[in-house]
C-alpha cells in the first residue's frame, strides 16, 4: 500500500511520495523482510535524481544492487536494479551506458511478464535509441510499447509512445506520419488532463508545421 501511494504521488507531490517510500522501507526492515524494498529503493533513485540529489540517488542505487546480490536470487529486485540503473544513466544523457541495463531489464521481464512494465521498458529503450541516432530501432521499440499499452488500455502510456513516435518520424523527415501520431497523443493527453503533456505535443506539432510550410497553423 505504501509503495502504491508513493508511485501515485510521484507526479504530483514528490515530498509526499518520498515520505511513503521511507515508511515502506522502515516497515520492511522492522518486519525483517525484503518484500517491497526493491520498489522503494527504485522509486527513491528516481525521486532523488529528479530533484538533483545525485549522491542520494547513487546511494539508493547501491542499496538496490546489494539487495540483488542477496540469496536466494530475486528476479523482481534484479529487474528494478537494471531498470533504475538504466534510467539513472539515461537521465544524465549517458545513453550508451544506459542501454545495456534497459535491455537487461526487458530480458529479465520475459515475454510473459507484466504487460505494463514491458510496455514502459520498450518506451525507455526506444527513447535511448532515439538519442543515439538509431531512429528506426527507436520507432520499432516505441511501436511495440504502444501495442502493449493498448492491450492493457493504459492511455497515459499510449500518449507517451505516440508522442515519441511522432518525434521519431519527425527526425526521419516523415512529417505527415509524425503529425498523425502527435495529434493522437495530444488528444489522449487532453482526455487525461495532462496539461504539461499537451504542451509537449504542441511544441512538437509546431515544429512539424514549420517544416511543412504551415506557419499560420504553427503559430496557433
Amino acid at each position: 500500500a505504501l509503495d502504491h501511494l508513493s508511485t501515485e504521488f510521484m507526479r504530483r507531490d514528490i515530498e509526499k511520495a518520498r515520505s511513503y517510500s521511507y515508511q515502506a522501507i522502515a516497515l520492511a526492515k522492522s518486519l525483517g523482510t525484503t518484500f517491497g524494498l526493491a520498489a522503494s529503493y527504485s522509486g527513491l533513485v528516481a525521486m532523488h535524481q529528479n530533484t538533483g540529489h545525485l549522491d542520494s540517488a547513487l546511494y539508493y542505487l547501491g542499496q538496490l544492487e546489494e539487495l540483488v546480490k542477496k540469496k536466494p536470487a530475486n528476479t523482481k529486485a534484479a529487474i528494478n536494479y537494471a531498470n533504475s540503473a538504466g534510467l539513472f544513466y539515461k537521465d544524465q544523457g549517458k545513453y550508451r551506458e544506459a542501454l545495456p541495463y534497459l535491455l537487461e531489464a526487458l530480458r529479465l521481464m520475459g515475454p510473459g511478464g507484466n504487460k505494463t512494465g514491458r510496455a514502459g521498458q520498450h518506451l525507455n529503450i526506444g527513447n535511448a535509441y532515439k538519442e543515439l541516432g538509431d531512429l528506426k530501432t527507436a520507432a520499432d521499440y516505441h511501436l511495440k510499447g504502444l501495442v502493449l499499452f493498448e492491450e492493457v488500455k493504459n492511455k497515459r502510456g499510449q500518449s507517451f509512445c505516440l508522442n515519441s513516435l511522432g518525434n521519431d518520424f519527425f527526425q526521419l523527415g516523415q512529417y505527415s506520419i509524425a503529425e498523425k501520431y502527435l495529434l493522437r497523443s495530444e488528444k489522449l493527453k487532453e482526455e487525461l488532463g495532462d496539461t504539461r503533456g499537451v504542451l509537449t505535443s504542441w511544441m512538437s506539432l509546431g515544429s512539424v508545421y514549420q517544416q511543412t510550410n504551415k506557419p499560420d497553423v504553427a503559430m496557433r
